[in-house]
């Protein structure tokens, strides 16, 4: 089962930072309790697929605010990310079976021609939220990033082989920093959140998205780049 969009409902503007920080700690903090995303998030054993992502871990700005909230929410099970691997999921490409019997190569090839013409822009990375399975970062604005998955959802789904692309209204960009490892409250972690929340959003620029290989290990996961697509 396709898991629902967290938070449920869209920010009012897709560009207004305050708008966008507003929704999604209203969501987060309307909940009573966080669940194992390692339960609530089924992995198929030795399954590995092809995502597109954002990722961060040049930035070691960024990597510092986020190791400093992680050991902040260290006394919580909760599992952290790899201040290296920072990164924002975009699209599913598919299964890697699946996705070089289509044509690795025309799948990237086609992704660079829809970007071909996309231009760098700037993220606005915190402050701090969440969702029921995970510890995350806001991010803003979110139309350039939506535009990405638009072009590249469109690219993918003119090829043979390949699934349906489910809707961009479902999409909520954001760059996680730790997964919870138990069902647990959520009022503890909101409190200690709360101060957290204090630290400046990280602006960071965006110069190319990534075609990765990600899987799933017993409590982590785990991605190699496969492909580049640089931005103008």
């Amino acid at each position: 089962m396709k898991s629902k969009p967290f938070p449920p409902g869209r920010p009012d503007s897709l560009d207004d930072a305050g708008e966008i920080r507003r929704n999604d700690w209203a969501a987060f903090s309307s909940l009573s309790r966080m669940e194992n995303h390692w339960e609530i998030k089924p992995w198929p054993s030795g399954a590995s697929n092809l995502y597109w992502y954002l990722t961060f871990g040049h930035d070691d700005f960024l990597a510092s605010t986020a190791r400093a909230c992680q050991d902040a929410l260290g006394s919580f099970p909760l599992r952290p990310v790899a201040v290296e691997t920072l990164h924002m999921t975009l699209l599913k490409v598919g299964g890697v079976d699946a996705v070089e019997g289509a044509g690795l190569e025309r799948v990237v090839e086609k992704a660079g021609i829809a970007l071909e013409s996309v231009s760098r822009f700037e993220l606005a990375v915190g402050p701090l939220a969440g969702s029921a399975g995970a510890i995350r970062f806001s991010v803003s604005p979110w139309s350039p990033v939506l535009e990405l998955v638009e072009r590249l959802g469109a690219a993918q789904e003119s090829e043979p082989g390949l699934g349906p692309v489910g809707s961009v209204e479902n999409m909520r960009p954001h760059v996680g920093i730790a997964y919870s490892a138990a069902r647990q409250p959520v009022a503890p972690i909101l409190d200690r959140i709360t101060d957290l929340r204090e630290l400046a959003p990280v602006t960071t620029m965006v110069k190319d998205v990534k075609l990765v290989r990600l899987w799933r290990t017993d409590s982590a996961y785990e991605w190699e780049e496969m492909a580049t697509i640089s931005l103008v």
